[in-house]
This record gives C-alpha cells, sequence and structure tokens, in this order.
C-alpha cells in the first residue's frame, strides 16, 4: 500500500509537469491583463490578475488532472482489495468458513452441544448385598502371586458423572458367548438385572479364556459399563477384557479395559490393574463411544488357589441410544 506521502509527491509531480508546459502561457496572459489594467488606470490589478488565471483554460485542465490522478491512485491504493477494518469473531459468535459445499463451523456454543451432552448428573447405581467385609486370610495368601493388584479402596466408589438420560441399555437384550452352554445358569441372567450373590444368580462358563457378548440391538453412545463376576466371596478374576465394537465378529473394535498382563487371552498386553471383585462390581469408564456391541473376556481366577472357572453375575451397560 503507497503511503500519503508517495500519493502527494504523486500530485506534485504531475502538477510540475503541467505546469512545464504552460508556464509561458500564463505568464504572457497575466503581463497582457497587467498592461491593459495599467492603460486604464486601474490601481490595484492584482484581482483582474489572479482572475485571468484562473479562467485559464490551462490551468483548468491542470487542476483537473491532478484531481483524478488522485481519484485514480485512491481506487487502486485503498479498494476494496484491502479491507480498512477488519472484524475479530466474539465468543458469542461462530465463525464459518464455506469449503464448497459444506460450511464448517468453529466453535460449539450452547445451542450446538447435544441435548445429552449439555449437563452430566452422578450416575445412580442400585448394589447389591454385600457378602462379606474384610479381606479373608487365604486370599491375602492368593494375593502374593498377583501382580499389580488395584488397592482396596476404602469408603463409597467416588460419584461418577454422566449425561441426563442415560440409562442401562443392557437390561434384557441378548447375550452370546464362546461357551454356548455353560456349566451353570443361562447366558440370559447377565442381563437379566439379578445382580445378588446367590448360588442361583451367577452363570459358570467353560475354563480357560472366555467371552460374553450383549447386543444393544442398534449403535448408542455408552458411558460406563459395570460388570459383576461371583462376588459371593472375594476374587481376583485373570485377563479381564472389555471390548466394544459395531462388528458383531469383532474385527474392528474399541479396547476400554485390559488387565492381561502378558497378552495369555491373545488381545493384547493390557495395562490395567488387577482388582477384587466386591458388591460394587467393576465400574469402566466408556467415554461416550458409540457401539452396539459389548464383549467381556475372563480367564479364570484366584481366591485362595487358582480357580479355572469364569463366572458372571451382571453387566450393565449405560448410555444413550443414538
Amino acid at each position: 500500500m503507497k503511503s500519503a506521502e508517495q500519493i502527494e509527491q504523486a500530485i506534485r509531480d504531475l502538477e510540475m509537469k503541467t505546469r512545464s508546459t504552460t508556464d509561458e502561457r500564463i505568464l504572457a496572459d497575466a503581463q497582457a491583463a497587467l498592461s491593459s489594467a495599467s492603460g486604464a488606470g486601474v490601481i490595484h490589478p492584482a484581482p483582474v490578475l489572479w482572475k485571468r488565471i484562473a479562467t485559464n483554460p490551462w490551468f483548468v485542465l491542470g487542476t483537473a488532472a491532478a484531481a483524478l490522478f488522485a481519484i485514480v491512485a485512491g481506487i487502486q491504493y485503498f479498494g476494496p482489495n484491502e479491507p480498512s477494518e477488519t472484524t475479530k469473531p466474539t465468543s458469542d459468535s461462530i465463525a464459518r468458513t464455506d469449503t464448497g459445499n459444506d460450511v464448517m463451523v468453529i466453535g460449539t456454543p450452547d445451542d450446538l452441544i447435544p441435548p445429552n451432552e449439555s449437563e452430566k448428573i452422578p450416575l445412580k447405581l442400585v448394589l447389591p448385598k454385600p457378602m462379606y467385609i474384610t479381606t479373608p486370610m487365604n486370599l491375602r495368601v492368593g494375593v502374593n502371586q498377583i501382580d499389580r493388584l488395584e488397592p482396596r479402596r476404602q469408603g463409597p466408589r467416588p460419584p461418577f458423572l454422566v449425561p441426563e438420560g442415560t440409562r442401562n441399555l443392557a437390561l434384557g437384550k441378548p447375550v452370546s458367548s464362546s461357551d454356548p452352554k455353560p456349566i451353570i445358569g443361562s447366558l440370559k441372567q447377565i442381563t437379566d438385572g439379578d445382580k445378588e450373590a446367590k448360588e442361583s444368580s451367577y452363570v459358570e462358563l467353560q475354563p480357560g479364556t472366555q467371552w460374553v457378548q450383549i447386543d444393544l440391538g442398534q449403535p448408542c453412545k455408552i458411558y460406563a459399563i459395570v460388570l459383576w463376576h461371583f462376588h459371593r466371596f472375594v476374587r481376583v478374576y485373570f485377563d479381564v477384557i472389555v471390548q466394544v465394537s459395531n462388528d458383531p465378529d469383532f474385527i474392528e473394535s474399541v479396547t476400554l479395559f485390559n488387565n492381561d498382563h502378558d497378552n495369555s487371552s491373545g488381545q493384547g498386553v493390557g495395562e490395567d490393574l488387577h482388582y477384587l471383585d466386591t458388591y460394587e462390581g467393576k465400574l469402566i469408564d466408556a467415554r461416550g463411544v458409540t457401539a452396539r456391541y459389548v464383549r467381556l473376556y475372563s480367564n479364570g481366577y484366584i481366591r485362595g488357589n487358582i480357580g479355572e472357572w469364569n463366572h458372571y453375575t451382571e453387566v450393565e451397560v449405560y448410555g444413550v441410544e443414538e
């Protein structure tokens, strides 16, 4: 952009060029006017002189040319290519970028936040009756064989916040398994709502790595998964892995929890800690992932000694339908 001083200099240059061709004519006219005025006995010839200069066509032409040049220069250097004022977006506005057919919205004002994401409330869980208070001595012996065990928490579980409207999507939903014919119980008990530590409430699967899978019926936004193994006695279950997917065969999946530290179940090495099963269940943060299927692995347990079987009492999946 040209500065104001440069524009003024350009105008002066134009005036000088105009004057260079007309000075002699203007001077001649001025002398003639002065002689005429003196011969007529006019005492003050100056007003007549300036009148003749002002009405001289060459002078008018030079002045008009200078004005025209100033207008053109102003349009060239201060035209629409350089905005005179920049509008800065405020926190109350939405910045939009036109990308052809779409408009990209930058920022998330309140009216763009999904209804279930705007406010969060504590997740309300209905817990079964606790069956023990202290850790039995025989478990302590077994615990010595377990690396990376989560410390026993003192006091109630801290509140877990979820969007308003979150509910248990797994209740009454169909369950499949790597062991379709459990040794004890039936697979439908895993989502029947009964999570008490009774002999008639749990399902026992074959030894080794086994899984159970819940079909939510449609893709859902999942915020928490709560898992109860058989919690009548204090136990630690091995290779607890929780995955979600939109594919029933889990060719592509997201792992939410994995405490298989040696990859003995073939789902990758996990970094999560082993934990003691209690009446509170294991709450797993699903972080709002969208999925239809939930799959849970286990590979036996330890109490005072090693147990090969896998037990499930209840699985709850908290979220909202898409």
